[in-house]
């Protein structure tokens, strides 16, 4: 045989093989297709069986996706959704297109398994994404806002913008988390008018994407601290409250506002970011002509918690508002030792909430030198003053406070009041680190005992 013949047979024998192995390969692609498409048996096995054949299919690559393409279209479900995830595990675009139409698939768990498996495409999946239409369903535009956002990117990021102004409110919020999550200020113009959207569900949405966006949120918040809507307002304080340091010398400016909406919304969240830098800018406010000013104010100076906030808050005692007076009262409570002074001033407030919480702050302080004002509270007309000022002294552990409190449990023993029987043993446990069980007339008469026996050695 000459060198040119058997060249020829060589190319020959190439060529059919060449033939048997594609023959081959689209009778698997066939088999796999027809056990995907199959009637499995119920269960587990018929499950999986029709899963192997879907990633069978999705190791093919390229090759696989015309033969999945069709069985997304596949009247069962089950065989659309194993379809949704093997061209998901492909990632070739060419399935982008039917992938988004079946977002808007009948069976819930085909939609999802859509979206998931266009986040897998990724990029290349973006275009046929932004083109949800709203016919399309609300459920559809929402895994296609969540699709978008774990995508990100330019173009994703203004099909969200877009999508954010739906009239779905879960794909309005859906939206705004997505913008959110990735975080370019870009997004903040949406954000901001999302804070005054109808939905508190889409506003909350914007408040902590806002927060995620730092310093170049804090210009268009303080905006929306003067917006009509109290909602948007609100979302905008706490915006500006997560977005914490950044936002403080802007906030700070924001309190002498000509409008008492804004100095009220800053005050507000000066106290959420608890920054120790605008204690002394929030003192005067307590001072404010309008009420709500005021109050902020108040609430803000006890969350920062800085003692320099003592003298505004103990002047608000002597203001005619309860409310007023209550607010400082729990400022002043969270600011410990050094309000002790004017917290055991409170105790004699005509309001019996406010004396209650000051027999608390007092409490919390330890406050040793209000141990006298605090005896006096446990004969308080108020029960719930009673029982606090119970509380704070045994939380002083000042031996001067025994006695009154074996008083107090006699006159609760006489009551038999169980919740006050409750705290006054529980304060004599704190404060002496006996105990004489929970029996009513024992529990008096020993404790009584004891206190007599240990006067007599003194």
């Amino acid at each position: 045989m000459t060198p040119i013949c058997r060249i020829l047979g060589a190319v020959c024998a190439i060529l059919l093989l060449g033939r048997a192995s594609v023959a081959g390969a689209a009778g698997e692609v066939d088999a796999l297709l027809d056990r995907l498409r199959a009637e499995a048996p119920r269960g587990q096995g018929g499950l999986h069986a029709r899963m192997d054949a879907a990633l069978a299919l999705a190791r093919m690559g390229p090759a696989g996706v015309d033969p999945l393409l069709t069985a997304l279209a596949h009247p069962r479900a089950e065989v659309r959704a194993h379809a949704a995830v093997a061209l998901g595990q492909i990632g070739d675009p060419r399935a982008a297109a039917p992938l988004v139409q079946r977002l808007d698939d009948d069976e819930g768990q085909v939609a999802v398994r859509a979206g998931r498996a266009l986040v897998e495409i990724g990029p290349p999946a973006v275009t046929a994404l932004t083109r949800v239409e709203e016919r399309a369903g609300p459920r559809a535009r929402l895994l296609a806002a969540r699709a978008l956002g774990r995508i990100g990117g330019a173009e994703a990021l203004d099909a969200l913008a877009d999508l954010a102004a739906d009239t779905s409110a879960p794909v309005r919020r859906e939206a705004v988390l997505s913008l959110g999550g990735l975080a370019d200020p870009q997004g903040v113009p949406a954000f901001t008018g999302a804070l005054a959207d109808r939905d508190w569900r889409v506003r909350s949405a914007a408040a902590w994407a806002l927060g995620r966006m730092g310093a170049a949120a804090v210009e268009p918040l303080l905006a929306e601290l003067g917006a009509p809507q109290e909602s948007a307002r609100e979302a905008a304080a706490r915006a500006l409250g997560r977005i914490g340091p950044d936002a403080v010398p802007a906030l700070v400016d924001a309190l002498d506002h000509a409008d008492a909406l804004v100095r009220a919304h800053a005050a507000q969240a000066l106290g959420e970011v608890g920054d120790a830098r605008a204690a002394d800018a929030l003192g005067p406010l307590v001072r404010d002509a309008d009420p709500a000013v005021r109050m902020r104010a108040a609430r803000a100076l006890g969350r920062i918690g800085d003692e320099r906030a003592v003298g505004p808050l103990a002047a608000c005692l002597d203001a005619d508002d309860p409310e007023l007076r209550k607010a400082a009262v729990l400022a002043l409570g969270r600011i410990g030792p050094a309000a002790a002074d004017a917290l055991a001033r409170a105790l004699e407030d005509p309001d019996a909430q406010v004396r209650r919480w000051a027999a608390h702050g007092l409490g919390e302080a330890r406050a040793q030198n209000a141990v006298d004002g605090l005896v006096e509270a446990l004969e308080d007309p108020d029960r719930a003053v009673r029982l606090a000022a119970a509380k704070a002294l045994a939380a002083t552990q000042d031996p001067r406070a025994v006695g009154p409190l074996i008083d107090f449990l006699g006159r609760v023993n006489e009551s038999r009041d169980l919740k006050a029987l409750i705290v006054a043993l529980d304060a004599l446990e704190r404060a002496t680190g006996r105990n004489f069980g929970v029996q009513w007339d024992k529990a008096y008469q020993g404790w009584r005992a004891w206190w007599q026996e240990r006067r007599a050695d003194e």
